[in-house]
């Protein structure tokens, strides 16, 4: 009799140890972390690229961007939301204080941004409230039909050109134009430019859905090859950006 109720109890204890393993087991594997896949979807969504793409459909408050790279992004916007716009420009738009970004052809090796840069297009834009540009520097682009591209504020206008400083490193750049050189100018709008087709560079942060709130909206229209060419602002020789007239 005894030792049936010792080997009982032998199994209770065997039982009891195995149950207080488990669920010490369970809370340290189970407990919240910031790399459960909940936190890290939000970390991912607030660290991602803001929206560039098509517009797919409009409200009063919000936008759908479509970017066939990333996918689509529902944008909302308020009355503080800042909207410009891409229009057609000329020569005589240039003026100094402002800002300008110019691309042409390399006529220098590569590696070298220091000489004068003819034009095939050119993008106006304001200095900011403290009279900045923020804009990319001098770069080239490599291989057969290299391109240059130079940005900064416009210091000086001439009958054939300009001149910018970039940056501020104050290094000065000549800028030459012709009967070709294309002209755009970024423009204060509101809301009412936005339109299914339109291409948009969206500034503000996401939440953990995804979703933008814009602090600020660019909007043209699209080039030859739609948004594809205009993602990312001006830059690369890109054609659309300077062919894309708003309205």
């Amino acid at each position: 009799m005894n030792r049936r109720v010792s080997g009982a109890r032998a199994r209770f204890v065997a039982a009891t140890v195995a149950a207080f393993a488990t669920a010490v087991a369970v809370s340290a594997c189970g407990s919240p972390s910031s790399s459960s896949p909940a936190a890290e979807s939000t970390t991912q969504s607030q660290s991602s690229p803001p929206p560039r793409g098509t517009v797919a459909a409009v409200t009063a408050t919000d936008i759908e961007v479509q970017n066939p790279r990333t996918g689509p992004v529902r944008v909302t916007f308020t009355p503080s939301t800042n909207f410009t716009k891409t229009v057609t420009a000329t020569f005589g738009d240039l003026a100094v204080g402002d800002c300008a970004f110019a691309t042409g052809p390399a006529a220098q090796p590569a590696g070298t941004h220091a000489g004068p840069l003819t034009a095939t297009s050119v993008l106006i834009s304001p200095a900011t409230r403290g009279g900045t540009c923020l804009g990319r520097g001098a770069g080239a682009g490599g291989g057969r039909g290299r391109t240059m591209a130079t940005s900064g504020k416009i210091t000086s206008v001439n009958g054939s050109g300009f001149v910018i400083q970039e940056g501020t490193a104050n290094t000065i750049r000549t800028v030459a134009t012709t009967a070709t050189t294309a002209f755009t100018k970024t423009v204060t709008t509101d809301k009412s430019g936005l339109s299914v087709g339109r291409c948009v560079t969206v500034m503000g942060p996401s939440d953990g859905t995804g979703t933008v709130a814009a602090s600020s909206i660019s909007v043209r229209q699209p080039g030859p090859n739609g948004c594809l060419g205009g993602f990312g602002g001006p830059g690369r020789a890109n054609r659309s950006a300077a062919g894309g007239n708003g309205s």
